[in-house]
């Protein structure tokens, strides 16, 4: 009985290798990026960074808090960040002081966010006068930096100054924003000597040297200071000779001054400053000279619908299912951008059978990427003109009938992306084995191979890997 069966097998297979036809070659259809006047730009990490200025030659890379403390150490060096960085809420010690002659130990350096955001910083240490990301900066250069959740509180004796960028700057700050409380309180000043000076991006800014001191930065932290002749500003009190150019504050958010509430006229943002309600803030137009086509973004449920630097800016998600056999191994996506690999996830089949599962790729950059789609045992699918624009991208919707509904073929035992007489050979000398020694042969995953992976099989003779342009 055996033999009959074995001989039924074979002459299957050969019927099927004599009438087995070449696969129908996919279609095509695709919308060229440049067409739609796509550009991209990846960094050395593979992340999506746009049209920033790339860091000065011979800058220094910093992608965590070790690194950032460490610019402590030259004072005088260019530093850029290749990444977003959570502080974590732990304390942070300010970069350069002013405890030396003017300058000499301040940062003087150039410091270039490249459009990350430095999250949780969180200062209470009351050792030092000036408070922020970096303490006291000298002839330096800050720009390109977003700072979230900061929390600055210090009350202490004697001189006392904090920003969420610096505490305070002879500097050139531009392209930067803190969304974090600032507070600055002197305890004792018995003599008036000395007020706090409190700001959202510097306590204080700008000399006649530097000129401008601040330009295209926002704050919408609350600030505040005391005793009674100190300030609590918007952006910051800037000296004689700076004038900020573009910067922005929150009307709404609280200043206070002293244990007082500033209300109306009596709140201010700094000279030259602009202030703005919550709701204007949420708005492109709102914005005189920020520029919203290759530094800035703003995204609805994004920072809090305020502006963001466009290294920061969230990609789209690319939406779509796949179909294969089996439970044994996952479906692998993976989205390449030419020999980049850009991002990848995978999906399983919960139950036996030929199942579609749905799968996401997430913060995805504008570009035309290509879709690689794999499973052990199974066809590969390779979708080209994957093109993606500003919004999400749902390729359930694709005009092309394989890319809407993307399908893996089960039987390629051997993986050598084609299912034909080799597979089949393998299956066979498998039938009714426990365990077997290919374990891809049991197609339906139910532990035997038997009539029902045979009948897979034959129902995919023939199919290879598909590139769909």
């Amino acid at each position: 009985m055996k033999k009959l069966i074995s001989l039924a097998l074979i002459m299957v297979m050969i019927t099927i290798m004599i009438a087995a036809m070449d696969l129908v070659p996919a279609t095509t259809s695709a919308t060229a990026a440049e067409a739609a006047g796509i550009t991209t730009l990846y960094g050395s990490d593979g992340q999506f960074i746009a049209p920033i200025d790339p860091p000065e030659a011979g800058s220094v890379a910093i992608s965590n808090r070790a690194q950032l403390e460490a610019i402590k150490n030259d004072l005088r060096g260019s530093y850029h960040l290749v990444n977003d960085i959570d502080l974590g809420g732990r304390e942070w010690t300010p970069i350069g002081d002013n405890s030396a002659n003017y300058g000499a130990s301040a940062f003087q350096g150039t410091f270039d966010g490249q459009g990350h955001v430095i999250s949780n910083m969180t200062i209470t240490d009351d050792k030092y006068a000036h408070n922020g990301l970096f303490g006291y900066v000298a002839k330096a250069t800050i720009k390109n930096v977003g700072l979230e959740g900061t929390y600055i509180n210090i009350v202490k004796p004697g001189r006392l100054y904090a920003g969420a960028i610096c505490g305070a700057s002879d500097a050139v700050i531009s392209n930067c924003y803190n969304t974090g409380a600032i507070s600055a309180v002197l305890t004792s000043d018995a003599f008036n000597t000395f007020r706090a000076a409190a700001g959202g991006i510097s306590g204080s800014y700008g000399t006649e040297t530097m000129g401008v001191g601040a330009t295209n930065c926002y704050n919408v932290g609350d600030i505040s200071s005391g005793p009674s002749s100190s300030s609590a500003y918007g952006i910051g009190s800037s000296m004689t000779g700076c004038s900020p150019i573009d910067c922005y504050w929150n009307l709404e958010s609280a200043q206070t001054v002293n244990g007082v509430t500033l209300e109306g006229e009596d709140k201010q943002g700094g000279d030259a400053t602009v202030s703005l309600t919550s709701e204007q803030m949420r708005h492109k137009d709102s914005f005189a000279g920020f520029d919203f086509e290759a530094v800035w973004d703003i995204k609805s449920g994004v920072n809090n619908g305020y502006p963001i630097l466009r290294a920061f800016a969230r990609g789209v998600k690319i939406t779509g299912n796949v179909r294969s056999h089996s439970t044994q191994n996952p479906a692998t996506i993976v989205l390449m951008l030419g020999e980049k690999e850009i991002s990848r996830t995978a999906v399983f089949n919960e139950t036996r059978g030929s199942r579609a599962q749905d799968f996401a790729l997430e913060n995805i950059a504008p570009g035309d990427y290509a879709l690689i789609i794999t499973k052990p045992g199974h066809t590969s699918l390779t979708v080209k003109n994957v093109v993606v624009g500003g919004d999400d991208l749902d390729l359930t919707l694709d005009n092309r009938p394989e890319v809407r509904e993307m399908a893996l073929f089960c039987g390629d035992i051997n993986g050598d992306g084609v299912i034909n007489a080799t597979d089949l050979t393998f299956l066979l000398s498998e039938f009714n084995k426990a365990p077997v020694n290919y374990p891809l042969a049991d197609i339906d995953g139910n532990g035997i191979v038997n009539a029902t992976d045979l009948t897979l099989l034959l129902s995919t003779f023939n199919r290879r890997n598909v590139v769909i342009e």
